[in-house]
């Protein structure tokens, strides 16, 4: 059965004998405290952008025949002040909405609950623009765009450096398919890691040049 918390009055009787040794008063009272209880949220990753969702987690110390259903009111509810704004990182999941039968138990947060939600980057491409070159000719291929910015950011507002567009290819390079690799950005606060679209990896073609034959009149 669960005792409410408070002041319990209690008489102590007893053979002489066996209490000869002690000190015990012959009335008193006992104090039951609280018990524990702790939320716990589940870790949970979210994507830079993406609205995150947390609420997930249980509560946990519970003592005897007591469970969520019997021994508290409310609805159990986690919660971050993190958002899709938020930079990427680790930030708290809060657990609350719950209350305790007959004061029983006090709350606390686990202390995973400070870091259990984790911000990820998201992901920006790097798309060369497709070009063509004649053999012979050093290929002119600086020129492409980066797409994927999320929360209406752009490269100006979301990255620091120089967007530049580059080839191993040269005026020597074989007739043929050679690859476009984007690079020079770096992501502000880490919010974006950096891709090479599928496409780059063929963006150059470098074609045949043309020879022209001279003819001699034959007298």
């Amino acid at each position: 059965t669960s005792v409410g918390i408070s002041n319990l009055s209690m008489t102590v009787t007893g053979g002489q004998a066996l209490l000869s040794n002690y000190i015990v008063p012959t009335a008193g009272t006992m104090n039951i405290t609280p018990a524990p209880l702790a939320y716990v949220a589940t870790a949970t990753t979210s994507v830079y952008g993406s609205t995150p969702s947390v609420n997930v987690g249980t509560v946990t110390g519970f003592v005897g025949t007591d469970t969520l259903a019997n021994a508290v009111t409310g609805t159990l509810v986690f919660s971050t002040t993190a958002t899709a704004a938020s930079n990427v990182g680790n930030y708290a999941v809060v657990g609350s909405g719950l209350t305790a039968n007959n004061g029983n138990y006090t709350f606390a947060q686990a202390l995973a609950n400070s870091s259990a939600l984790s911000i990820t980057p998201a992901t920006l491409s790097y798309n060369a623009t497709a070009t063509n070159s004649t053999y012979g000719s050093t290929p002119s291929v600086n020129a492409g765009t980066v797409t994927g910015y999320v929360n209406g950011e752009n490269q100006a507002s979301a990255t620091t450096g120089t967007l530049l567009f580059s080839t191993t290819a040269t005026a020597t390079s074989n007739v043929g398919n050679y690859a476009i690799t984007g690079s020079g950005l770096v992501a502000n606060h880490g919010n974006y890691v950096f891709t090479q679209l599928a496409g780059n990896t063929t963006a150059l073609t470098i074609q045949k040049a043309t020879l022209n034959a001279d003819r001699k009149s034959v007298v």
